[in-house]
């Protein structure tokens, strides 16, 4: 919980491999850095994070290596996005063409809509292409989704005070985190998505 040791970049996608005696769910990395180094307070307790949208949480762990004189950063090429047009989206998405232009419209007018509809009939599925269709791309580092239940909180969502390991710290939560990203990035369009927004009539 307080240690880095590794920095690596995701060369494939999720593979099971089970030739493996153990941990046969990976993916291919491929290693820049191995050592140990202090965490900057305590690491989140999950197996995979994608942590890309925490900006102040990326920079302080990209400072470890920058700082460490023995390590050398591999520059990373930059991604390029599959493009992803309306005809793109009619094709995956059943929905007419009116109908699509429609919630575009809205969307840029609104700023926001909400897509309602029995569970499994494809909302979130309609809601991340729709913004790729918007964007013209599948960048994934401008859709951000999370989903809302029971023991969610403002804290895990907005922002406040976490336990580390010299008290507490104050800790960003992804929308906030996502707000800052975008508001940087002043000429592209950012989706968030709330999944499971369940409403008692």
């Amino acid at each position: 919980m307080y240690k880095v040791i590794g920095r690596g970049i995701v060369e494939t996608d999720y593979i099971y491999d089970p030739s493996r005696k153990s941990y046969k769910h990976i993916r291919k990395i491929k290693w820049t850095h191995k050592g140990e180094w202090e965490h900057p307070g305590q690491a989140v307790m999950k197996t995979l994070t994608d942590i890309t949208p925490y900006t102040d949480y990326v920079q302080k762990l990209e400072a470890i290596f920058i700082e460490d004189n023995n390590s050398v950063i591999i520059e990373e090429p930059e991604i390029k996005y599959e493009s992803y047009t309306k005809n793109d989206f009619l094709s995956e998405v059943f929905m007419t063409a009116e109908r699509y232009d429609t919630l575009v419209n809205l969307l840029k007018t609104k700023k926001n809509i909400i897509l309602q509809g029995a569970p499994g009939v494809g909302k979130t599925f309609a809601a991340k292409r729709l913004a790729f269709s918007i964007m013209g791309q599948k960048d994934t580092s401008r859709v951000m989704m999370v989903q809302f239940h029971q023991s969610y909180s403002y804290e895990d969502f907005i922002m406040g005070f976490r336990p580390s390991k010299n008290g507490f710290e104050l800790a960003y939560g992804p929308f906030y985190q996502f707000c800052k990203a975008a508001q940087d990035d002043d000429e592209r369009d950012y989706f968030f998505i709330i999944d499971e927004i369940n409403v008692e009539m």
